[in-house]
């Protein structure tokens, strides 16, 4: 029986031989896991491990850390929701349900969310494995940001090409070696009369006669030989079967090589556009011969306007609207008129202003205002000849302004009248005298008025009164004769009524009460005496009449008052008359008014001596005088003098 511990003694070598092969399993797994962790941590493909149960992140490497912005510390433990790494949960959620129906998940495209808040696209794929004897997830990422952005690019950039060639009028399209259509866009199927699709994969046999199709596919084949763009007007039948220009550019296409893979086009119709140019040129040559037609007309019409010119003794011009107002064109004829030539206006441009009289300059330049604000201007000033002597010129002128309605320029013409206004002094001068004349005849009527209205009442009336008592005598002495008696008494009633007379001969003459009791009082007189002799019904009014008028002033309104009412008795054939005499802030006026049967007109024709003569009495006072009247309408004669400081009235007639 071999000893106790002879089973130990053969067990012992088996047992090292077995512990040596699990030492040497155990090495190859840590070899392993040293590979698989050293490929781990370097991977530039961001890689991570989580629980599939809590989501809970137990190991991440270098990569994903730096592309997410975390810290180790930040991640390991935390579950990518607590990271806030998944801009949608839901996305979670729908991975996981895949992986556990499919087991693992490849190039999954998902959206996560850096530290920073910045979105990143990845693909990810994603196994289960078993670690620790736990469920968990390996997830290996690459970062496909870039692409996703380069891509999201060219489909914008697609998308507007095809909005471009989709969204001209042009014809757009493009071709294969062979001359088939690979683009053919819907501006373009629009003039061949058929849809995109019906024309790709087809040459210009489709859509052209074959004289046309043979020519375009011939120059096609030379342009993509020759390698060169151009531009050149094609004459095509479209659809419709009318003949139509269109201006195109092709070009060759070239492959990523360098070989030319294609060509391009671009057509644009241009027939309305050639039309038009052919349509414009026919004009231009209708116009340029309707412009020489008219150069000769103008020449002719340039030659009479000099004569024309030379003729009148109107000078032309044309100044600018601002500044000194210098002139830019005088007619020639401006020498014959003030002796200078037209260059001396337009040379110096202070010519025509440094030339006005100098009493004249500064009211003429000020007063050109007055062209602007109402288009035109008249006015008559001095101008110096070039022999010294000043001229007397009439100038008219007018505003010519832009398309802007600025003033541009100043157009004009002037006439020597130097002449009429000479007469026209020597007609003041005489008008003056002949004013001052009047006004002394008128005050030597009126004294002569006065001596003989003096003389009737102090001589005649006197001794008619006398002869008027002697005649009572007489009659009383004559009471026993009875056949004398009614003879006495006819010649003492004569002789009184004579003398009654001549009183009221020689107050209207002179009237006392004017002089004595003022204008107001003296009219009344006047108006009760009318009345009383005449049986007509007079209204007078006074109204806001000054006191003290000067004698002149009274006089005036008194007489035409008088010669009206006179007028009315011998011409009117009226039943009534109305006097109104007022004063106002300016002066004091007299309005007779008759309903009479009136006349037509105020022509001279028609205007007696009376009315004359109260018309020049009222206007030697600087006051006005008028008249209204019509066939059967009446008569208003109105009469307003102003106070020695007041402005005339306005001429219009008070009601």
């Amino acid at each position: 029986m071999p000893p106790k511990n002879s089973k130990s003694k053969h067990q012992a070598p088996r047992l090292r031989s077995r512990k040596a092969r699990t030492s040497s399993r155990s090495n190859a797994a840590h070899q392993k896991e040293d590979f698989f962790a050293k490929a781990f941590r370097l991977s530039p493909h961001p890689v991570g491990i989580t629980e599939l149960e809590t989501g809970r992140c137990l190991e991440i490497n270098d990569a994903c850390l730096q592309l997410y912005g975390f810290q180790r510390h930040e991640v390991i433990g935390k579950t990518t929701l607590m990271l806030g790494i998944w801009p949608d949960p839901q996305e979670r959620a729908k991975l996981i349900a895949r992986l556990q129906a499919e087991g693992s998940v490849r190039n999954y495209d998902v959206s996560m969310r850096t530290k920073s808040g910045a979105v990143r696209h990845f693909l990810i794929s994603t196994d289960l494995i078993v670690l620790k004897g736990k469920r968990c997830l390996l997830t290996v990422g690459t970062d496909v940001t870039a692409r996703k952005q380069a891509e999201d690019a060219l489909r914008e950039s697609r998308q507007q090409l095809c909005a471009i060639v989709e969204g001209t009028s042009d014809a757009v399209f493009v071709k294969d070696l062979e001359g088939r259509y690979r683009l053919f866009n819907a501006a373009a199927a629009g003039f061949v009369g058929k849809h995109p699709d019906e024309v790709l994969g087809n040459d210009d046999t489709l859509l052209f006669s074959p004289e046309e199709a043979n020519v375009l596919m011939e120059g096609d084949r030379q342009i993509m030989a020759g390698g060169h763009t151009v531009t050149y007007e094609d004459h095509l039948t479209t659809a419709d079967q009318e003949r139509r220009i269109f201006l195109a550019t092709k070009g060759p296409l070239f492959d990523a090589q360098g070989r030319v893979s294609g060509l391009f086009g671009i057509a644009r119709d241009i027939t309305d556009r050639k039309r038009a140019e052919e349509l414009l040129r026919q004009l231009n040559e209708t116009l340029e011969q309707r412009v020489t037609e008219r150069t000769a007309e103008l020449c002719t019409v340039e030659a009479r306007l000099q004569l024309l010119l030379h003729a009148t003794p109107v000078v032309l011009y044309a100044r600018r609207a601002s500044g000194d107002y210098g002139a830019t064109f005088v007619s020639a004829n401006v020498m014959e008129q003030l002796g200078h030539r037209p260059s001396d206006f337009t040379d110096r441009s202070d010519f025509w202003v440094t030339h006005l009289h100098p009493d004249d300059r500064s009211w003429v330049v000020a007063n050109l205002s007055h062209v602007f604000e109402h288009g035109q201007h008249v006015h008559e000033y001095r101008f110096r000849h070039k022999d010294g002597t000043y001229r007397w010129l009439h100038d008219e002128l007018r505003v010519v302004r832009d398309q802007d309605d600025v003033p541009a320029e100043l157009i004009g013409f002037q006439m020597d009248v130097t002449r009429r206004r000479q007469a026209e002094e020597e007609v003041r001068v005489h008008r003056t005298k002949l004013e001052r004349l009047t006004a002394k005849l008128l005050a030597a009527q009126e004294l002569e008025r006065q001596r003989i209205a003096r003389d009737l009442h102090d001589d005649v009336t006197q001794r008619l009164a006398s002869l008027s008592v002697d005649a009572g005598a007489l009659e009383r002495m004559c009471q026993s004769e009875p056949i004398l008696l009614p003879h006495c008494q006819n010649i003492r009633e004569a002789a009184q009524q004579l003398a009654d007379d001549v009183h009221s001969f020689a107050y209207r003459l002179h009237p006392s009460s004017l002089v004595h009791l003022g204008l107001e009082a003296a009219i009344r007189d006047h108006v009760d005496e009318f009345a009383q002799r005449t049986g007509l019904s007079v209204n007078y009014v006074p109204r806001h009449v000054p006191k003290d008028l000067p004698a002149d002033v009274a006089t005036c309104l008194y007489r035409v008052t008088q010669e009206s009412l006179q007028n009315v008795l011998k011409h009117a054939e009226a039943s009534a008359v109305a006097v109104r005499l007022f004063g106002t802030s300016h002066g004091v006026g007299v309005c007779i008014h008759d309903n009479g049967k009136g006349f037509e007109s105020e022509g001279a024709s028609t205007r007696g001596l009376g009315l004359l003569s109260m018309e020049e009495r009222v206007r030697l006072m600087n006051g006005t005088f008028h008249t209204r009247t019509g066939l059967g309408n009446g008569t208003e004669v109105h009469a307003w003098v102003p106070h020695r400081d007041a402005a005339p009235e306005p001429t219009s007639g008070r009601g």
